[in-house]
Parts: C-alpha cells; structure tokens; sequence
C-alpha cells in the first residue's frame, strides 16, 4: 500500500511541510509514502491518502475535490486546536473521511465527544528540522525570537511586553493570519525557519484565541534546533518537564522569565541539551506513523479499523478556564474608496504640485541639539507639533537616551495657537528642507524610541543600501495594539493602512518623491500614501 500525503494548491507552506516530515517518518517505519500539492494523485484503489482537514477542503474547488471512494480511504490529520474557528471546520470534515488521527490531545479528545473517532499522533523529533546536530560550538545571535500569525491576543501580549522585549536582541515574526506559500520578512519556511531557530537562544510561544494547549509543532521545531522553549502555561506537555525540557509562566511574564534565563547561560545551555536530548531519544514518531500506516491499509480493504481513542488532555485540571476572546477585528484599517482607487502616478503628481505651491511663512522651527559625546553617527529627526507639549516632551526625552547624535527639528506654527491647524504634511516637507543629514527620523509627538532603537534602525538602513526606509514595530502597552509589525506590500498597502511612523528614511529617497503629498484629502493618510510612493 502506497500512502499520498496531499497539500492544498495555495495553501499554508507549514501544513505542507508537517505533512512532508510526516510522511518521512512514515517512510522510515517501512512505508511507502509521497507528498503532493493540489488535487489527489490519479485514484488507485490499493493507494491510502493523509490530509490537514481544516486547509485542504476549504482551499480545494469542488470540482477538485477527492472521490467519495478516496474519501473513505483518506485520514484526516487533525492540527487545530478548540477554541478557535479552523477547529470547528475540522469537525466538519474529519467526520466525512474514513479515519482522524490529531497530534493534540485537547483536540483529539474534543473531536472524540463529537462523535468522530480520533486517535492521537504523537509528534516527535524530525531529522527534517534538525540544523543544529548539538554542535557545542554553534553561535546564536538572536536572544528571543517570536514566530506566530497576528492574533489580537497575541499582540496584546507582546505589547504589554515591548519594553523589555527591547532590551534584548529581539526578532518578532507576525505574519497575517492567511495561508502563507513562500518566505516572507515576517514567515519563514524549511530551512530558513529551522536556521533562525537555531540562531536563536529563546523562543517565546504564546496561544492563539482560546487554546490553551501547547503548540507541538513549533515546540519540536525548536527544540530540534536547540532553541529553548519559554511557553505560556499550556495543557499536554508531557513528556516534557517544566524548568528542566520547556519554561512555562503567565503570557504576561514570558519575557521576564527568558530574560532570567538569558541572564544564567549555564541554565539555558543545560536546558538547551536536556531537550534536545529528550527530543532525539524519546519523541520519536515511529509507532505513530507505523499506527497511520495500518490505520490506512484497514481503510483500503474497506474495513473501518478500531481506533484508540484520543486521550483527554493531562494536567488540564491544573489550569484556569481562558476565556474565549471578543471576535478579532479587522486587523486594518479599511481605506476610504478614493483612496484605494486613486492611482500612484496621481499621487505622485498631486505631490510634484503642491510642493511648488508651499507658503511656509505661518511654520516655525526650532532645534534641539541632542548630541553624545564620542558618537558619530546620528540622525536629523522630523517633529511636526500638534500643540501637546507634555507629549512632544516625552519623545525629546526618549530621542535624548538613543546613545547616537541627535539634531531634533520640530516644526511650530507662528501663532502657536494654529498648531492643529497646519496640515502635518507641510510642516513636515518644511523641516526635510532644513534637515542636513544623509537619513531622518520622521517621528510623531507622543511616540517614544525605546533606549537603543534609533542606532538599530540606522545599522538595518546601512545593512540594506537598496532601501528607502525601515521602520520599527511599534506597542502601546496601556492599549495592547502593535502596529507596522507588516512588511510593506504594494497589494496589501492597496487595501489597508498598517504602515506609518516612526520611520528612518533616506533624505535622496524622500526628495526623489518630492516629500510629503499636502492634498487636503490626505489628512491622516499621508504616511500611508508616502509609502505607495516610495514602494
């Protein structure tokens, strides 16, 4: 019997690449085993079929779709957890196929009292994710990495956390909720995925919506790569033991808890070991994937085989209920339809224009020298004023602690009583024109750098001589909102306002698009409609 492992076309590369290291360790067992994307491979009826449930019925057409014979000979391999919508699609379609197995014990359970027999599949290490081999001698230059789709949830938590999330070498991937097919600045797959994590010292894990089980694959992946595991208290963890295989704390003390372990090397590293050495020795998938392998056979001789099922998650009786969280928004802003619509060359014509037009006899400037002793370099930094002086404050203070020179320019209208009603763009096209340095920090009253992020925002634009600008993730802990935590898309931008200041822009890239558009229309869109240009 031949086992096809079958991916949706356009669907998430991490499903895929689950079902690959699947089928590899079904391979090793003794069976024979393919991976595909798209449709089910021409039908043979001695031929057993593995798919993700949740994914693939959704993305496949129904034209596309598998036979009610090869349904009966497929096994639903079930990934999502309860409390979240995409385990609700699982339900409906593990009970339409021959067989489910499910590699969490709290879904596996539920799918169980739904009335569909589900047998667990224990994950376990995977050569396939391995690119550390315990090498004693490997370098990590990340301290705490995070990799998980948004998630208002999520955000929040890391928000709250920012702060001291800062004060480490941090790399945050959030990628949209959406079927991700090839590697992106914030998801990466295959190998680029496993040489992060074993670059990385930490990875932090947070659930997603109502979950409260621990994240198999994820955890696995990094523990492959030596990365040690600071997870939010999760259900079904066994064989791993808390402080010894995983750290385990409150969502909101997560970075707290790396940071101590970051702080102690010795107990890190022998975690780091512990793990991996659990992982290579006892986690292995072999009985499981020798299980999926008679599961199917008894499938294609037409006998529904018994199945064992699902245990209920252990030590779930140690946790607190999670409420299930207010339905996640839109997670942009819509733009208004003109906006979408109005094409760049437009744009970029409404700019050249009204540049030519400027009157800037009603804006003032003034300096602030905020220079370090011994640095040499340093950015000009843009302020347009809005008339809160306790907020413009407080960014001069966080620009003061950067530890690199700053010149700040903060533009006033001359009758200071007309802050709010100068149009932001041209106060801000009036302060490049008196800016003297090669990159400028365009930032907003109110808005605080934390200590250091300035000298890591010029180093990414001199490590990267093709780029207009980068800008940081930015968090607001009293509202637990992140933003720009998206790389720049023209499609997306197209559709959504996600990406505005701080920002770190070349003073040539920014007179190549002749500054800020001051189309009165624009108000409150013109970082947005800067970026369309700039792309």
């Amino acid at each position: 019997m031949h086992l096809n492992f079958v991916s949706a076309s356009g669907g998430s590369a991490f499903m895929h690449e689950l079902l690959e290291v699947v089928a590899d360790a079904v391979i090793a067992a003794g069976g024979s085993a393919s991976v595909h994307a798209g449709p089910f491979p021409p039908d043979d009826p001695n031929a057993g079929y593995v798919v993700i449930p949740h994914e693939y019925f959704v993305l496949t057409p129904q034209s596309a779709r598998p036979t009610s014979a090869q349904m009966r000979r497929t096994v639903a391999l079930c990934v999502e957890h309860p409390g979240n919508a995409t385990f609700e699609t699982t339900v409906v379609w593990a009970a339409q196929v021959g067989a489910a197995m499910d590699i969490n014990r709290d879904s596996g359970a539920a799918l169980c009292r739904r009335g569909i027999p589900t047998e667990l599949f224990t994950l376990g290490y995977s050569a396939l994710w391995d690119r550390w081999h315990a090498d004693p001698t490997a370098e990590r230059t990340v301290d705490i990495t995070y990799m998980g789709t948004t998630d208002i949830r999520r955000d929040h938590l890391l928000a709250i956390q920012a702060r001291a999330l800062s004060e480490w070498r941090s790399a945050l991937l959030i990628p949209p909720h959406e079927p991700m097919t090839t590697t992106r600045q914030d998801f990466l797959m295959g190998a680029d995925k496993h040489r992060h994590l074993a670059n990385s010292h930490i990875l932090l894990n947070l659930h997603r919506g109502a979950s409260r089980s621990l994240e198999w694959v994820r955890v696995m992946e990094a523990i492959s790569n030596g990365c040690v595991v600071v997870s939010e208290h999760s259900v079904d963890y066994d064989p791993l033991v808390p402080g010894v295989h995983i750290a385990f704390a409150q969502g909101e003390n997560v970075v707290d808890v790396a940071a101590a372990l970051l702080r102690h090397p010795d107990r890190l590293d022998a975690m780091r070991r512990d793990a991996y050495a659990l992982a290579r020795e006892t986690l292995s998938m072999g009985d499981s994937a020798r299980r999926l392998l008679e599961i199917a056979a008894a499938l294609v001789v037409g006998t529904r085989p018994a199945l064992v099922a699902a245990p209920d998650p252990l030590h779930a009786d140690r946790m607190t209920s999670m409420p299930e969280p207010s339905p996640m928004p839109s997670d942009l802003p819509a733009l208004s339809p003109w906006t979408a619509t109005l094409p760049v060359a437009v744009r970029r014509a409404l700019g050249e224009v009204l540049a030519a037009a400027v009157d800037t006899r009603d804006i003032t400037v003034t300096e602030h020298a905020l220079a370090v002793s011994g640095a040499t370099v340093g950015a000009d930094v843009l302020i347009a004023a809005t008339g809160d002086h306790a907020a413009l404050g407080r960014t001069l203070r966080s620009l003061d602690a950067q530890g690199v020179p700053v010149r700040a320019l903060v533009a006033h209208a001359a009758d200071s009583r007309r802050d709010l009603e100068i149009p932001r763009a041209r106060m801000l096209n009036q302060l490049r024109a008196q800016a003297r340095t090669e990159a400028m920090l365009i930032i907003d009253p109110g808005q605080e750098l934390f200590p250091g992020a300035l000298g890591k925002l010029i180093h990414s634009l001199a490590d990267h001589p093709g780029a207009a600008a980068v800008y940081p993730i930015v968090a607001d802990p009293r509202s637990g909102m992140l933003w720009n935590a998206l790389p720049l898309e023209q499609d997306r931008l197209r559709r959504r306002v996600y990406a505005g200041v701080p920002l770190l822009i070349r003073r040539d890239a920014l007179d190549a698009v002749d500054g800020y558009a001051e189309e009165a229309a624009l108000g409150g869109f013109e970082d947005h409609e800067l970026w369309l240009r700039l792309l």
